[in-house]
């Protein structure tokens, strides 16, 4: 039925001499709405359902306070996460090396550079799939026993439990295997995609030009 971007007006791909209100977002001018959206993704925890807020932010879906980051570069929802770092039971590491990552929710996992993404799937256990270039398997048995990723960056720590980083999935022998949401990415850019915005409700204010996660 079509796609409703909410990015920067400058990845539109549509000419100024030929757009109508191509982003939607910069279309909202009504009394009391801004520009901003908030996502909230549901999960098996909470068992509801998702939604989006748009020209404001619902704050039912989450508590305590919205941590905000700015954003770098006015044409994806790009933040710098240069000082960002991941813990792992004690075990310490950056979570990036070219430092920016983009907040999509168009994507699913987290895509992290290659060198990142094997010093945090290493940490929680987890192997790269020989078959594959970016998707690591790890013991099932760690959705109860596993450790809690947290990533942390201005004096803030986003808290990622086994649940929320592991996935479940099905074989084609019916079997069951389990792998990680923190994929190897082939762009310098990172991704933090679905699995970081259904821990925390995350807010696009465009009227700012920054990123808050809460």
């Amino acid at each position: 039925d079509g796609l409703m971007g909410l990015g920067y007006d400058s990845v539109s791909g549509i000419s100024n001499a030929t757009k109508t209100n191509a982003n939607f977002i910069d279309s909202l001018n009504l009394p009391g709405e801004s520009n901003v959206f908030g996502f909230y993704l549901s999960n098996s925890v909470d068992n509801t359902n998702g939604s989006i807020s748009i020209g404001g932010i619902d704050k039912t879906k989450f508590t305590g306070p919205i941590n905000y980051f700015p954003v770098i570069r006015k044409r994806v929802w790009e933040i710098d996460i240069s000082k960002m770092t991941f813990n792992v039971g004690g075990f310490k590491g950056p979570m990036s090396i070219q430092s920016t990552a983009i907040a999509d929710s168009g994507t699913s996992n987290f895509l992290l550079e290659a060198r990142v993404a094997n010093s945090v799937n290493s940490a929680v256990g987890a192997r790269l799939i020989p078959t594959q270039s970016m998707i690591y398997e790890i013991d099932c048995m760690a959705l109860k026993t596993g450790v809690d990723v947290v990533l942390s960056m201005s004096g803030v720590d986003f808290v990622f439990p086994p649940a929320s980083y592991i996935q479940e999935i099905q074989l084609s022998n019916n079997q069951k295997a389990c792998i990680t949401r923190f994929n190897a990415g082939a762009s310098k850019i990172s991704i933090f995609g679905d699995a970081f915005n259904r821990a925390y409700y995350t807010i696009y204010d465009k009227a700012n030009h920054r990123v808050g996660f809460a």
